[in-house]
């Protein structure tokens, strides 16, 4: 259970998208799906010509989806355009996206303004191709960098809850309501056929009881752990990669199954049945744990005024394992992400 729900999380959240920083864009006609290139030839000398050359290869060097097309003589790239958008106006914005017109005194770069970083991809191309005309080595490329977020913005976008962070702690906490409650099973069944009281009768001293039975558990609990740790670490997401990010939220597990198992202990003993015990135990610890969780996010986001109010709860609610287990897991991957 444990596997499956981080898995499915991590994969929601590939395919869905989640706030992170913007990564650094190398412009290149290959960004985009289909692209047409006009060039158009007027008066050219010997470097002129040079440098047409050199761009009708460039534009052509990316592939089949990557047309050129060049204006007929006794027409400019003006008229050119202008004609084609009479009858494919739909196709020009989607498709015409870097032109340029080549004489022997300057260049133009022309460019469609509909999609975007066209600006620096046909400026891009067209000293490219003087580079290329002057030397058939020199590559000149251009990428966009954006600057990091500052670390008010982090905390307010990861506040909103839409970052893998959020989303593993919310599903690690649902999955450990019913993965701790399967330790109330034997408990109750234990105490109902009277095995505990033949031990007792035995001659077990009670703290041995109870101790022998948590160390049997934690180690269970912990394997179980293990087991999320590492397939956390099959994804190698930001923030869940590294030895160090990860044996926090190891640790933090650890902690919370220190803190469970007693709560499931004294649980186990207001039921009789081990089916029923099991069931109310894990609705229990979906709404002290999860539920409250989820109301804490939501009240701490700015769009509400009341993060006073979620900061003070947080504190209540602590009480819970379950809530400090999901806030505890979101808490790490905010203090990792900024």
């Amino acid at each position: 259970m444990p596997i499956f729900f981080v898995v499915v999380t991590i994969l929601i959240i590939e395919t869905q998208g989640t706030f992170m920083e913007l990564k650094p864009i190398t412009m290149s006609l290959t960004q985009y799906p289909l692209a047409v290139t006009v060039l158009e030839r007027q008066n050219l000398g010997i470097q002129g010509d040079r440098i047409a050359t050199q761009y009708a290869a460039l534009a052509q060097s990316y592939g089949s989806d990557y047309e050129l097309q060049e204006t007929p003589a006794e027409k400019t790239f003006t008229d050119y355009i202008l004609e084609l958008g009479r009858t494919i106006q739909v196709r020009i914005n989607s498709r015409y996206l870097t032109a340029a017109t080549v004489n022997e005194t300057h260049i133009v770069a022309w460019l469609n303004n509909q999609p975007m970083h066209t600006a620096p991809l046909t400026v891009n191309l067209a000293h490219n191709a003087i580079g290329m005309a002057l030397h058939p080595n020199i590559r000149i490329s251009v990428t966009n960098a954006p600057l990091p977020y500052t670390t008010d913005t982090l905390l307010s976008q990861l506040s909103t809850g839409n970052n893998l962070g959020t989303q593993l702690a919310t599903n690690l906490c649902f999955c450990m309501c019913f993965v701790s409650s399967i330790y109330i099973l034997f408990m109750i069944k234990e105490r109902e056929s009277r095995a505990k009281l033949l031990q007792f009768v035995g001659g077990v001293k009670v703290w041995t009881f109870w101790l022998s039975q948590f160390i049997c558990d934690f180690a269970t609990y912990i394997f179980t752990a293990f087991i999320m740790i590492l397939t956390i670490l099959c994804f190698q997401e930001a923030g869940l990669s590294s030895f160090g990010e990860l044996a926090r939220y190891f640790l933090l597990l650890l902690l919370f199954g220190f803190s469970a198992l007693p709560f499931i202990y004294i649980m186990s003993l207001f039921f009789k049945e081990p089916a029923t015990g099991f069931a109310r135990v894990s609705i229990i610890n979906i709404f002290c744990g999860m539920a409250l969780f989820i109301v804490v996010v939501v009240m701490s986001s700015d769009f509400f005024d009341t993060k006073d109010t979620a900061d003070v709860l947080g504190w209540i609610f602590r009480i819970f394992p379950h809530f400090s287990l999901a806030m505890g897991l979101n808490k790490v991957y905010i203090n990792t992400a900024t």
